[in-house]
């Protein structure tokens, strides 16, 4: 498997298995997608940036079905952490909705704590994941005063 920057070649692949039905090539064209390739085939893609509040975000990730149960997802993530990491970041943000089963479960397996719900955006609530990317015994926290 070989994870690159998406490029606008890539777009009619990523398009064909694109289940949530947006127009990539912006995206492309920002540097925010990476995808993974098997046998020359687009088998996922993930899209990133910092616009979480001007943090690290996975916004979109998605695996084409016949690539499913391969570790796809998973090792697209573990690109765009390490890409997050080393440019200093100490925290990655990313999100799914409460009905979203599979992705629950993949956040809970890859060391992402529940950060908080977001109601009202959707049908389904949205929860908000977090995960550290630098080795830390310190607890996440709250900071009320950036708030005031």
């Amino acid at each position: 498997m070989i994870i690159c920057k998406a490029t606008l070649e890539d777009f009619p692949q990523i398009d064909a298995f694109d289940v949530f039905a947006l127009d990539r090539k912006a995206e492309i064209n920002r540097g925010e997608i990476l995808v993974a390739i098997i046998d020359d085939k687009i088998a996922g893609y993930i899209t990133h940036n910092k616009n979480f509040y001007g943090g690290a975000f996975v916004q979109f990730v998605c695996v084409n079905d016949c690539f499913k149960k391969m570790g796809v997802a998973k090792a697209l993530f573990a690109e765009v952490e390490k890409l997050y990491k080393e440019a200093g970041n100490k925290i990655i943000f990313s999100s799914t909705e409460d009905d979203n089963e599979i992705m629950l479960g993949f956040f809970e397996r890859n060391n992402w704590k529940r950060s908080g719900i977001i109601y009202n955006i959707q049908k389904q609530a949205e929860i908000v994941f977090i995960k550290r990317l630098i080795d830390s015994d310190e607890e996440f926290q709250y900071y009320p005063q950036l708030y005031k």
